[in-house]
């Protein structure tokens, strides 16, 4: 299994598809995430965030097959995990080392043709989490964010919802929360 794969290349993990969480709050998760995927049915899905790449290995597991754009200001951390699912992937790969923060992604972001979705797990401040819904609304794509638990992530939700023709769409049920936001119809 990749996680086994980049976990063992980390030295460290539990499998689950965030550190830090139960085998439970993971699968609740997981499946919030594969039911907004199945819904939307991207072909490319942006992310920040990339950290150890247990988001890329769980979108090769539930059979993801279009393209993975992910960004992560730890090039150290992040690279040999991409490299890891480069090997395995039945999917396009494409990693953007980025040294100062997720929040410069944004300059470099080349829309492809097809439907579209970003999940966002970057910078968990409220600026940074802002920057990166701005950032992927005003493309009009299915949103999914993570941590929208944490106060910082919760209120830049709030204000980006207050400017925008967005929506909250949905919330998963585990105890870090992701939302679903969506364009108005």
């Amino acid at each position: 299994m990749i996680i086994d794969k980049l976990k063992y290349l980390r030295g460290n993990g539990n499998g689950n598809l965030y550190e830090g969480h139960s085998k439970e709050q993971s699968l609740l998760q997981q499946e919030f995430i594969r039911i907004a995927i199945s819904r939307f049915k991207p072909d490319t899905i942006f992310e920040t965030g990339t950290n150890k790449a247990y988001f890329g290995a769980f979108l090769h597991e539930i059979g993801f097959r279009g393209t993975y754009v992910t960004c992560d200001p730890d090039v150290d951390v992040s690279y040999p995990s991409i490299e890891v699912l480069r090997e395995v992937a039945e999917f396009g790969v494409e990693y953007i080392p980025d040294k100062s923060s997720s929040s410069n992604y944004g300059f470099r972001l080349e829309l492809p043709n097809g439907q579209m979705m970003a999940w966002i797990d970057g910078d968990h401040s409220y600026s940074g989490a802002l920057y990166d819904l701005r950032l992927f609304g005003r493309y009009n794509m299915p949103i999914l964010i993570d941590d929208y638990g944490m106060d910082s992530v919760l209120n830049a939700v709030f204000d980006f919802l207050n400017e925008t023709n967005y929506k909250l769409d949905s919330v998963s049920t585990d105890n870090r929360q992701i939302a679903l936001l969506i364009p108005k119809q």
